[in-house]
């Protein structure tokens, strides 16, 4: 019951946060930018898409990542007080997931990645990035793949490396 109350309070702070940084960022970039500049991004949209997706995909994995822990703990909890031992539990947690890291270089290489590249903002959504293959306009971001849609109309969704 603890776990759910705290997983509910978590994300609507989550979200309060998102929503906050949205709005500071909305606000200083409407005084610090030239009038032509500002003009111009507000007409077409993409400054604000920008701020909007950034915020949206940090806070999903805000929430990703508090929902595992707070639900992994929750978990840990009732099997210590069901009486069962944790310790032989967690040493085989712990080797099958070096296994499962052995084994998902790229997949976690890809995660980290993605992560550091959304954390530093690297290109958002609006963007037209060249990626070496595809030349285009960047649709969406995730943590593993970024979309992105040429100039002819075709999807290339990029690893984010």
């Amino acid at each position: 019951m603890g776990a759910v109350v705290l997983h509910r309070v978590l994300h609507r702070g989550i979200d309060r946060v998102a929503d906050g940084a949205l709005t500071r960022a909305a606000a200083h970039a409407s005084q610090t930018r030239r009038r032509a500049s500002r003009v111009l991004s507000q007409a077409t949209g993409l400054d604000e898409a920008r701020r909007t997706q950034c915020a949206a995909t940090k806070g999903s994995i805000l929430k990703s990542t508090s929902t595992f822990v707070i639900f992994a703990m929750a978990l840990l909890k009732i099997m210590a007080t069901l009486s069962l031992a944790l310790g032989p539990i967690l040493a085989s947690a712990g080797v099958g997931g070096i296994a499962l890291a052995f084994g998902a270089q790229t997949l976690v290489t890809d995660v980290l990645s993605g992560f550091f590249m959304i954390l530093e903002d690297q290109y958002g959504v609006g963007d037209v990035i060249d990626t070496g293959e595809a030349i285009g306009t960047v649709e969406d971001v995730t943590l593993r793949v970024a979309r992105v849609r040429d100039a002819s109309g075709v999807v290339w969704y990029i690893r984010d490396d």
